[in-house]
């Protein structure tokens, strides 16, 4: 923006204060205590008033007193010689003056005169556009009316508001002063309020001159112009200081000018510092070469600014989207850089360059293509599971964006077998292979897994891995020669199987009287392969008991149960020996259920012991321990939040036993 003000806006802005202010005459005191003064200028659209104009005063605006004995007119006063040596440029503006006699109306010479009348009050009571009235006393309240002859009769201007006397004291500074600091360039904005100054002055000081300095030629104003939508208003900025150096600090303050040419009080002072952001020249004949992974680039560093500080490289992985820096500050002389990508693929460049404000001018971008030489990563198998009939391999997704897949090779020969053959065509784009291959294949398979790019770059293997598929085949069903007595037990005695993978035996029992899914588990721990007989212990006389047998193998298959072939403990009368008093409790110290109990007639003649029995919720009884003449037990093996029955039964010589009642305990949880 231009230092000195515009002549047009100043009149539209002096015209302005009439139609928006609704304020044609302003008022202002002055003159000492002793003999002070009340000051009128008038302001109106025609700005000179041809035929005059006159002024009333009242002290209760009712009752008007003419102060003026005729109109006001230009030169109806001459101004002193105090005024003239005061100001050595009034004689020359009087000169102009005589001018607007002729044509009032028009041309620059009524625009300087009036921007001259703002200033000067001698100069405005000259064009009879200003009035004193030193006949007024301190503390009292006065009004004004100021009238314009039109054809020789009076037409109000306007009234003044109430004016009460008082010593004159500079009005507030402008409000809203706001800097706004740019390449060069400081601007200042304020709010306008031209019901108390029509112009202002700009003061300037720096971090090298603290003293406070006019920067402004002539006063300015601010005025309103048209906008894009038609509609009046004020430019976002008033004025602009294009005299500052950049990264030097400033301070301003500003001082409104009043109807009468007189200083507002100063604004607070508001620190700016404008910035160098003018980039340097962009570096030339930017180039790019390859070596595998290495990006040579080169350019011309001969367009250098005199503030060039170096250079910086910056990458993207397209034209459009943001680029990343990727090397440091080179230095002003450099002319090439290396630059090391991860991958290959297409990637752009450019080169800015940089001064010592962080301006950076940037060069044309080029794009670079890196050819793919690389083969991927190394695969890394995550499990291979055997199931009946097949084998799954499962493996880690590469990370490699150009990757096409995975070629997975299968040997049954032994890790290191050259006999490798390929199960896949194309190459695998999931993550997961399965197998499918004979049931009856009972021989390890071993897996070689390669990861493949789109250029055909194969990885190097990943570790072997290898399964055999379970046996899915049960053993033979077992064969039962009989169940026979041997004193107070029963023995069972089989045909042994001739499974190759035969593990052992399981025999089950239940009461004859019963469903055979009551049967229980009757031997502790799987009965070895060699095993052909089996001695049951625990039995009650007289009781009819059905005996079956299922063979299991290596691979856990169990074999169909063999047939049920029944047979009874036979005992001769007596008495039995009765179990009271059982009592059973967790201690969570030992983490282990206690039980104690009462023998009644454990004296009596053939007591053999007695066995701890045990259920889980609702299961059958097993065996806990072998028969001994006890009257506790701890039970470590159990498992919290599961509750648990237990029995007592003794034995006899004569084949008696007794039950006690069935008592319960529930295994806390574990604390969390």
């Amino acid at each position: 923006m231009n230092t000195k003000p515009f002549f047009i806006p100043l009149l539209f802005a002096l015209c302005s204060l009439s139609v928006q202010a609704q304020q044609r005459v302003a008022v202002g005191m002055g003159g000492s205590a002793a003999a002070p003064q009340v000051m009128l200028k008038f302001v109106d659209e025609k700005v000179i008033f041809p035929e005059g104009v006159t002024v009333y005063r009242s002290a209760d605006g009712q009752q008007w007193q003419r102060l003026t004995d005729k109109p006001l007119k230009m030169g109806s006063y001459t101004p002193t010689q105090a005024e003239l040596k005061a100001d050595s440029l009034l004689p020359q503006y009087l000169d102009m003056a005589a001018s607007l006699k002729s044509s009032p109306q028009e041309g620059a010479a009524l625009l300087v005169a009036m921007l001259k009348a703002l200033e000067s009050l001698p100069f405005a009571r000259y064009l009879g556009i200003a009035y004193i009235d030193g006949q007024v006393e301190n503390g009292q309240t006065y009004y004004y009316k100021v009238c314009r002859m039109v054809k020789g009769a009076e037409q109000q201007l306007e009234v003044t508001a109430p004016v009460t006397m008082a010593p004159f004291t500079p009005t507030a500074p402008p409000d809203s002063v706001k800097l706004n600091a740019k390449d060069g360039v400081v601007t200042v904005t304020w709010k306008p309020n031209p019901l108390r100054f029509w112009g202002v002055n700009v003061y300037r000081s720096s971090s090298v001159d603290t003293a406070y300095r006019q920067v402004n030629e002539l006063p300015l104003v601010a005025s309103t112009r048209p906008g894009p939508d038609g509609r009046e208003g004020y430019a976002s900025e008033f004025y602009a200081d294009a005299t500052v150096n950049n990264a030097m600090v400033y301070r301003y303050r500003i001082a409104g000018i009043d109807f009468f040419g007189r200083p507002t009080q100063l604004s607070e002072p508001i620190e700016a510092r404008p910035l160098d952001k003018t980039p340097p020249l962009f570096p030339d004949k930017v180039q790019g070469e390859v070596d595998k992974l290495l990006v040579n680039l080169t350019w011309d560093n001969h367009l250098q600014s005199d503030d060039m500080w170096g250079y910086y490289v910056y990458r993207g992985a397209s034209y459009y989207q943001p680029f990343a820096r990727v090397s440091a500050l080179l230095p002003a002389t450099a002319n090439a850089y290396t630059d090391t990508v991860a991958e290959s693929g297409s990637y752009y460049y450019y080169v800015a360059a940089v001064d010592f404000a962080e301006n950076e001018g940037k060069s044309t971008k080029i794009s670079v293509e890196v050819p793919d030489v690389f083969p991927p990563a190394k695969p890394r198998v995550a499990s291979v599971v055997a199931d009946s009939g097949v084998i799954t391999v499962r493996w880690h997704r590469n990370t490699e964006k150009d990757l096409a897949g995975y070629q997975l090779y299968r040997a049954a020969n032994g890790a290191g077998s050259s006999a490798y053959v390929p199960i896949n065509p194309k190459p695998l784009t999931d993550t997961v292979f399965t197998d499918k291959l004979p049931f009856v294949a009972k021989n390890f398979f071993y897996y070689r897994l390669h990861a493949i790019d789109h250029a055909h770059n194969r990885s190097e293997p990943a570790d072997v891995v290898y399964a055999r598929m379970p046996d899915v085949v049960a053993p033979q069903q077992p064969f039962i020669k009989e169940v026979k007595q041997e004193g107070s037990t029963l023995v069972v005695e089989w045909l042994p199987n001739t499974d190759d993978d035969l593990m052992g035996y399981h025999v089950r029992r239940f009461e004859a009287d019963k469903e055979p899914a009551s049967a229980a588990q009757v031997n502790a721990s799987l009965l070895g392969r060699q095993a052909f007989r089996f001695t049951d212990r625990f039995l009650s006389p007289n009781v009819l008991y059905k005996y079956y047998l299922t063979a299991v193998d290596s691979s856990g298959n169990a074999s169909v149960p063999s047939g049920y072939y029944g047979a009874q403990l036979s005992r001769d009368e007596g008495e039995s020996v009765g179990v009271g008093q059982l009592k059973a409790k967790y201690n969570a110290r030992k983490k282990a259920v206690e039980l104690t109990w009462e023998i009644t007639e454990d004296n009596a003649a053939g007591y053999r012991g007695c066995v701890v029995y045990r259920r889980a919720a609702d299961g059958a009884f097993t065996p806990l321990n072998g028969l001994e003449k006890i009257l506790k037990y701890k039970d470590s093996s159990v498992t919290p939040g599961e509750r648990y029955g237990y029995q007592i039964r003794t034995y006899t010589e004569g084949g008696h036993n007794a039950r006690s009642l069935t008592v319960e305990v529930v295994v806390p949880e574990k604390k969390k």
